[in-house]
């Protein structure tokens, strides 16, 4: 028989015996010796070295057994106690577990015995555990948290009484190579398409990223929601369930897994997936075996070798380390990411030069409020407060709104009320599955005095873009969030749950005075700058520029106001420097503007409308790029006459009617689909070059065209 395969069978019988070996927890020494025993013959079936049978006995060993294997095997306690084995090695063809006689004397009586006296004691049967070498003696019989020489947390140092101290260094880039023990990686087909998969014993169950199931067909996705912890506490939330069809080396399994939208990997298979089809890790051989309910081999696969993960990293913070302490580091991966577009190493280091200066900007723990506070953002008059009761959920639902109240509680952004005000709790399901925490403020709303400050209109901002060749577009993290809200406003804000009532302290996404309050902030951060090489439509702000030192002198400027303001930026949303960027749904590049390409695929997407609410939403979905379309009235007249004029028309049972396009209306559906796959493009006009109008009537519209020649 092939080594491989002897060594496969000895795994399986070894897996077998371990499993029908019960925990044992007795605290008599003789039985304890007894039952350590039957684990030495388990071990002789795959001749286990002592790392595996310490391994066994730990994981069979229980409560006073358990106590009494650490008091005398683990040798934790002192030099001396760590120099003896707990394994003795017998020249035979299989090892063999022998247990030291020691005495049962409390610990309390065993003294510290130097390393060096401990090191000297030359007894045949004494087999050293070895170690890599001690960061403070530089021996190898221990590690270095149990070192004799240790000295007491804050008593000294090794370097004269120095901490060790990482500092922020504005021209150094951290690039730093991260080293891992390293996960087991193999290859798969999940629904035919070849993935990299982990295996993760740790993990309860099998979890697949929601960015893959956009890359290949699956099956109908079932709906849920709830949260897993992770093994460093962080939470990976869960949105539903799918069933996925595994085919490793030509063997097919079915199996039900999460899927989530912040797993770092594509697919992890827990220990629902590796009990359920009798999986065998072997890391020696670097494989995995697959087995039936007889533990026979059905399949097998080798690991894969993980990639390398560089990044360049930077401290956000001066920090301190104390001598033998550890701490997490704030710190920025992507900082300089976004400014790879540019092509010389000089520019490049330029940009990064700022971005690092300005490194508060790209905090990534969550944002602190900034220096202005929204007066008068909710003005009621004289109006008495609204209520309406909290509406009914299930418990999923239920669940997570409690998770996201205990959030928004931690973070400062709600308080607890007594305020008359009430509006209630809604969750919104966004397209991924995900669920969107809101407030129904339309009462609160309708009794709002509306706040008259302009907002910006998209294209008087694209017409200010002629002649930049350089672009910076900035992302607030959470924007809404950051502002401060008057105290004697926050009870307007008040909502209720099943059993509290709670109020913002700063600016709630949903009332209707809070786009113009959050414009008027911002603008006035911007001052003199807007309309001059920086403009803001809500948490949107462009930089803009027609040279490169130019925009490093703008990128300066602003990101400095932002600073002084405390603004904190969503650093994976901002293009930094790009001489061609997206911006509010438009592709912008040397003075032209074409529509965001994902809006326009899913326009072209859409299948042929069976109700009038479908025909309405397709005609003002394309009416948005209009601009891009000649004689879009006159093409589109046709669908226009599914729009609701009446009441009656209007209702919801008239918009779900199923209807049959006409044949002009299917025309025009058509045909707008078909321009829309062609090259969309406008030329940014340039306020120095002259204007003409050009006109054209039929007996179903009018149109006029605003031109310019270059």
């Amino acid at each position: 028989m092939p080594n491989n395969m002897h060594d496969s069978a000895m795994m399986i019988c070894y897996r077998e015996c371990l499993s029908n070996l019960s925990k044992f927890n007795d605290g008599e020494e003789y039985k304890i010796f007894q039952f350590i025993s039957k684990i030495e013959r388990i071990g002789k079936m795959i001749d286990a070295n002592e790392n595996i049978l310490h391994c066994m006995c730990t994981a069979k060993l229980d409560g006073e057994a358990r106590r009494w294997y650490d008091d005398n095997m683990s040798l934790t306690q002192c030099v001396q106690q760590r120099s003896l084995p707990r394994i003795h090695h017998i020249p035979s063809q299989h090892r063999s577990f022998n247990l030291q006689s020691q005495s049962s004397t409390s610990r309390r009586n065993i003294q510290h015995i130097p390393t060096e006296h401990a090191a000297s004691n030359n007894s045949p049967t004494m087999n050293i555990r070895q170690y890599g070498p001690c960061s403070i003696c530089q021996r190898n019989n221990h590690r270095t948290i149990d070192c004799y020489y240790k000295k007491p947390f804050g008593s000294g140092t090794r370097d004269g009484g120095h901490s060790s101290k990482l500092k922020q260094h504005p021209s150094t880039n951290y690039n730093t190579t991260l080293k891992f023990s390293s996960p087991i990686f193999i290859n798969v087909q999940v629904n035919g398409k070849r993935q990299h998969a982990i295996i993760d014993t740790g993990s309860a169950v099998t979890i697949i990223n929601q960015q893959l199931l956009k890359n290949i067909h699956h099956k109908k996705f079932m709906y849920k929601y709830k949260s897993h912890k992770s093994a460093n506490s962080t939470s990976i939330n869960i949105i539903g369930e799918i069933q996925l069809e595994i085919k490793i080396q030509g063997h097919m399994i079915l199996i039900l897994a999460d899927a989530t939208t912040n797993l770092i990997t594509n697919l992890l298979f827990g220990n629902d997936w590796i009990t359920e089809n009798n999986v065998i890790i072997d890391s020696p051989q670097r494989h995995i075996f697959l087995t039936d309910k007889y533990y026979q081999i059905i399949g097998a696969t080798p690991f894969t070798k993980p990639p390398d993960l560089h990044l360049p990293i930077l401290l956000i913070d001066e920090i301190t380390l104390p001598p033998y302490s550890e701490k997490l580091i704030n710190k920025c991966e992507n900082k300089s990411r976004n400014s790879h577009n540019t092509s010389k190493t000089k520019q490049r280091q330029q940009l990064q030069n700022i971005l690092w200066k300005y490194g508060k900007l790209f905090d990534l723990r969550q944002p602190f409020t900034i220096k202005a506070t929204v007066h008068n953002a909710i003005e009621t008059g004289t109006h008495p407060p609204t209520y309406t009761s909290p509406y009914r959920v299930s418990y999923k639902d239920e669940q997570i709104q409690r998770d996201e109240i205990d959030k928004l509680l931690k973070q400062g952004i709600i308080e607890e009320s007594i305020s008359p005000w009430s509006p209630p709790i809604v969750l919104v399901r966004k397209k991924d599955g995900s669920v969107r925490f809101r407030i129904d403020f339309r009462k609160l709303n309708n009794i709002t005095i509306k706040d008259a400050f302009p907002m910006p209109r998209i294209y008087d901002i694209f017409d200010h873009l002629s002649q930049a060749e350089y672009y910076t577009t900035i992302d607030f993290k959470s924007g809404y969030f950051q502002v401060g809200l008057d105290p004697k406003d926050r009870p307007k804000t008040a909502f209720s749950t099943r059993d509290q009532h709670y109020q913002f302290t700063v600016l709630p996404q949903g009332v209707t005075n809070g786009p113009p309050a959050f414009q008027l902030i911002v603008s006035q951060i911007l001052g003199s700058t807007r309309w001059q090489y920086s403009l803001a439509s809500l948490d949107d702000v462009i930089i803009y520029s027609t040279t490169f030192n130019q925009h490093l002198h703008h990128l300066n400027d602003i990101l400095n106001r932002l600073n002084d303001a405390n603004f904190c930026l969503n650093i994976n949303k901002c293009q930094i420097a790009q001489t061609a960027i997206d911006y509010l749904g438009h592709h912008i590049e040397h003075s032209n503007i074409r529509p965001n390409a994902d809006n326009i695929r899913a326009l072209i997407e859409t299948q042929q409308p069976t109700t009038a609410k479908e025909a309405v939403r397709f005609v003002k979905a394309t009416e948005y790029h209009r601009k891009f379309i000649p004689a879009f009235s006159t093409i589109a007249q046709p669908l226009h006459q599914y729009a609701p004029r009446t009441k009656e028309q209007r209702s919801k049972k008239s918009q779900a009617t199923p209807i049959t396009l006409s044949d002009d209306a299917l025309d025009a559906f058509n045909k707008l689909k078909k321009i829309l796959t062609n090259d969309l493009i406008l030329r940014i006009p340039d306020k120095n070059l002259p204007f003409k109008i050009q006109t054209d009537a039929s007996k179903i519209g009018i149109e006029a065209v605003l031109m310019q020649t270059h």
